[in-house]
């Protein structure tokens, strides 16, 4: 384990290595981005009105209206009752907004600016999360190769670059597994890690449908064990206590925002529950043919790689599922993980070029981990046999 602050930094190193040209060219402005900037000058003192006028009376509200607006001649960045509508579903995404509101000292105030710089470190961050996750399980070399592929992967290079949150939002998940693990393994006084996790993470993205559930599932598991029981409980309380606060400041009604999502985005006509249920199987199919369909988008050898991926990809989460976890509470929480990402993809039922499906990538890391296991011991065991035979 001495090697492993080591390692943890030599990957952070590779991934601002290979990040550093995208984060150059990725600076078109997005319409999530306009309201974290909005957010970022209301914790620098601006009022929620003056901050509102500063952005969407701007010109990087008149450039992302070209980027996403003028295609299908829709006006949406640019009208004021879709900004009103529309900002309630940020009301609790504050985190990566107030590390933008730290940096804009340091990096400048041009709009923003300082929410790149953010991304980018939470982008930063991933890949020695995500390799201290695997290194609680599995060789250092192969924890650290798989962190950085992982982090590296185009999906995950795309979306958390820019004005975004979405590099935070993974970053934490996988802090979140990582710290609840180290509360298994090493015991209670671990538990600040985890509940500063859970509260930075409810400020960001919504993924503790992902983390309470799996800890729900390991107290149900080893309800037996009165020792673990009494630390599951302990996990499942802090982190519902760490949660609770960014779900009570606001934001919109479940309802709410699948219209929004059913009706393209735009101030729907209806909210109710009826208009949903009647909606939401044709949008859940729009969903996952246009996803399962997005890599036909590009170059025959770039679809290839992009096929190849989700199926590397389905493969190593059945790994996951499909693993007997044992009395091991680690492989018990990756499997447990899994529904709740699926739960969010079916509650957030929009196609994002497998944006929203960053939420999988922890789980698939350690399903990749240990296919790779798998394929060396089989590898071992026929040399050791094919040895044999000759000897």
């Amino acid at each position: 384990m001495a090697r492993t602050p080591i390692l943890a930094l030599m990957v952070a190193a590779i991934v601002a290595v290979v990040a550093a040209p995208g984060f150059l060219k990725l600076d078109d402005p997005n319409s999530d981005g306009l309201f974290y900037e909005v957010q970022r000058l209301q914790v620098q003192g601006h009022s929620e009105a003056q901050a509102t006028r500063e952005v969407f009376d701007g010109a990087i509200a008149r450039q992302t209206a070209q980027i996403e607006d003028a295609p299908s001649h829709e006006v949406r960045v640019l009208d004021p009752a879709w900004v009103e509508f529309s900002k309630q579903f940020y009301e609790r995404r504050w985190l990566v907004p107030g590390v933008a509101a730290a940096l804009a000292p340091i990096v400048g105030q041009h709009p923003g600016r300082a929410l790149r710089w953010a991304s980018l470190i939470g982008y930063l961050l991933v890949a020695p999360v995500l390799f201290l996750l695997l290194r609680r399980r599995f060789p250092p070399g192969l924890s650290a190769a798989i962190a950085v592929a992982c982090t590296l992967a185009p999906p995950a290079y795309k979306w958390s670059l820019g004005m975004r949150v979405d590099s935070w939002g993974l970053m934490l998940e996988a802090l979140g597994l990582l710290a609840a693990v180290l509360v298994k393994d090493l015991g209670r006084r671990w538990l600040i890690l985890w509940v500063a996790t859970l509260a930075a993470l409810s400020f960001t993205r919504d993924a503790s449908v992902i983390l309470l559930p799996a800890v729900a599932w390991l107290l149900f598991v080893e309800r037996r064990d009165p020792e673990a029981r009494t630390t599951n409980l302990a996990l499942l309380g802090t982190g519902i206590a760490a949660a609770l606060p960014a779900f009570i400041l606001g934001g919109a009604p479940l309802r709410v925002q699948l219209a929004y999502v059913i009706s393209g985005f735009n101030i729907p006509d209806h909210t109710s529950w009826s208009f949903v249920a009647s909606n939401y199987p044709e949008q859940l199919w729009r969903t996952v043919s246009t996803d399962l369909t997005y890599p036909v988008d590009f170059s025959i050898p770039a679809a290839a790689v992009l096929y190849l991926g989700l199926a590397l990809a389905a493969a190593t989460l059945v790994a996951v599922a499909a693993r007997p976890a044992g009395r091991d509470p680690y492989f018990s929480l990756m499997k447990a993980a899994i529904p709740g990402c699926i739960l969010l993809l079916l509650l957030a039922n929009n196609p994002q070029a497998f944006r929203l499906e960053l939420v999988f990538v922890p789980m698939a890391a350690v399903g990749l981990a240990m296919l790779i296991q798998r394929g060396l011991a089989l590898q071992r065991e026929r040399a050791t046999a094919r040895a044999a035979t000759l000897a």
